[in-house]
C-alpha cells in the first residue's frame, strides 16, 4: 500500500459534526437497506448513504467489495 493513502482520512457526518476516519482504522462496511454502516475497533457509525455511494468514497485500492446483492 502506499503510505499516503493509507493514512487520507476520510470524512463522514454524525449528528451534524464532521468524523475524520484513517482508512487503517475501518474494519469492515456493511449494507442496511439505504444505509451504511461503518465498523472500527472503537466504535460503529451509521452512514446515511447507500453502500455502493459512499464505497466510492474509499481507495479502491486499499478496500474490496466482496458480495454485491
Amino acid at each position: 500500500f502506499e503510505g499516503n493513502k493509507f493514512k487520507k482520512p476520510i470524512v463522514i457526518r454524525e449528528k451534524g459534526v464532521s468524523i475524520f476516519i484513517k482508512p487503517s482504522e475501518i474494519n469492515f462496511v456493511q449494507a442496511q437497506g439505504k444505509i451504511s454502516v461503518l465498523h472500527t475497533d472503537s466504535k460503529t457509525y451509521t452512514i446515511y448513504k447507500p453502500l455502493k455511494s459512499f464505497t466510492q468514497t474509499l481507495p479502491s485500492d486499499i478496500f474490496v467489495r466482496i458480495h454485491k446483492s
